[in-house]
């Protein structure tokens, strides 16, 4: 069951909303149940990061209290009034702020999977590409740049999985209903952000891949 608070302000306050969105996470995880795993993997992520003595540099397009995905309109990178106890904009200077739980992060890739229609496979590139990113910045998925990294990692593995050609206003529309922010030109310079940080470089080796997968539960042939 979910509890408040959830990885974005709930657009009704009536009482059926808990239960709505209890019934969505579940109708996502069923068609995605990677999407459980990766949230945990999320969720590890994060406290990790949390416990970090040496927090890296984060450039401005991936630190939502800078550029967010939703709440104040900050899409060109000006600072943003975020809501203080909003969990995805915690940066560790306001000890009164809440953290991300796991299942908060279980909210998000549910929601995300489910927008832009990925499976199982889908979800093993979008994970191997964090993985991929922490190796090479250190702890850089934090509270505050775990949601659009992610959701960079997500668009980048949709394409990377098929050979359709899949727009990146499209992959922005599916999702924009709850990221009010991300119009088609911040997802493109997010993704692009994403694989400079990468080095241009998508990892090639199998055993990256067969590793992610193994973490989450995916047969990967």
């Amino acid at each position: 069951m979910l509890q408040p608070p959830h990885s974005w302000p709930s657009h009704d306050a009536t009482s059926d909303d808990g239960e709505r969105r209890r019934d969505a996470l579940a109708a996502a995880c069923e068609q995605c149940p990677s999407a459980r795993c990766v949230g945990a993997v999320l969720g590890a992520m994060l406290r990790d990061a949390h416990l970090s003595d040496a927090p890296p540099h984060i450039p401005a397009l991936l630190d939502e209290r800078r550029c967010p995905l939703n709440g104040a309109d900050s899409a060109d990178g000006g600072a943003a009034a975020a809501p203080v106890r909003f969990v995805w904009h915690y940066g560790g200077d306001d000890p009164s702020a809440a953290h991300p739980r796991t299942i908060d992060a279980v909210e998000l890739a549910c929601f995300v999977f489910a927008r832009l229609r990925m499976d199982a496979s889908d979800a093993v590139v979008a994970m191997t590409l964090v993985h991929a990113l922490v190796a090479r910045r250190g702890p850089i998925v934090r509270a505050h740049s775990a949601r659009p990294i992610f959701v960079a990692a997500c668009v980048l593995a949709r394409k990377l999985g098929t050979d359709a050609d899949i727009a990146t206003p499209e992959c922005s529309a599916a999702m924009d209903d709850e990221f009010g922010n991300l119009c088609a030109r911040l997802l493109a310079r997010l993704e692009v952000q994403l694989l400079e940080l990468l080095d241009w470089r998508v990892p090639l080796d199998a055993k990256a891949y067969e590793s992610c997968a193994r973490t989450l539960g995916v047969d990967w042939a």
